[in-house]
């Protein structure tokens, strides 16, 4: 990779996580932590930043000899201590801004058998669920009973 493919590939992986952060709600901000063989200018971008005042990254100042910052960054989520002191970026990122309010997704059926099948519940747990929810009918037969009802049908109609 060009030292220019790298400094766009780490800008990009920058503003993706950026604007993932800002759709967060448990993000309090991000963190710039020195790479292994930082350049000078690594201890002035190094630090946290709330999400509102992220620096662009990799500073244009950098003079890493892979081409791009060898810094990284984190999540400051929080729950984290706060840190000791919140820098401001002397270049704000330009996807920089308060956090991103989003509606949570509506819950469906097939939302909650995927969580399910994350959960290894079983289909009538999962529709318990969907019953308690609203997404069932309270007086609809589990899937054990129905399946059990489809079965004993088929076989009446093969004997």
């Amino acid at each position: 990779m060009t030292p220019d493919g790298r400094r766009a590939w780490v800008a990009q992986r920058f503003r993706e996580d950026l604007l993932s952060y800002r759709a967060a709600p448990y993000a309090a901000g991000v963190q710039i932590i020195t790479g292994a063989h930082p350049c000078p200018y690594a201890a002035v971008v190094a630090g946290a930043y709330r999400l509102d005042v992220a620096p662009v990254f990799p500073p244009a100042e950098c003079t890493c000899k892979l081409g791009s910052c060898c810094c990284g960054w984190e999540i400051i989520f929080n729950d984290d201590p706060e840190p000791a002191a919140w820098k401001t970026a002397a270049q704000v990122h330009p996807d920089a801004g308060p956090r991103i309010e989003r509606a949570p997704d509506p819950l469906t059926l097939e939302r909650l058998r995927a969580t399910g099948a994350v959960l290894g519940a079983d289909e009538a747990s999962i529709q318990e669920a969907a019953r308690n929810a609203g997404l069932l009918p309270k007086d609809t037969a589990s899937a054990p009973g129905l399946i059990a009802s489809l079965v004993r049908a088929v076989k009446r109609l093969f004997t």
